[in-house]
């Protein structure tokens, strides 16, 4: 859920965090792209 996200990247960046949230969709693109 993108909500769920933005909220956890809401606060990561409010405590300086060095992380990036990113959904499980997106990884599973850029593996199948890496893969072809």
């Amino acid at each position: 859920d993108m909500s769920c996200l933005m909220h956890l990247q809401g606060i990561i960046d409010r405590q300086s965090f060095p992380l990036q949230t990113i959904h499980i969709a997106e990884i599973l693109n850029k593996t199948e792209t890496l893969c072809r």
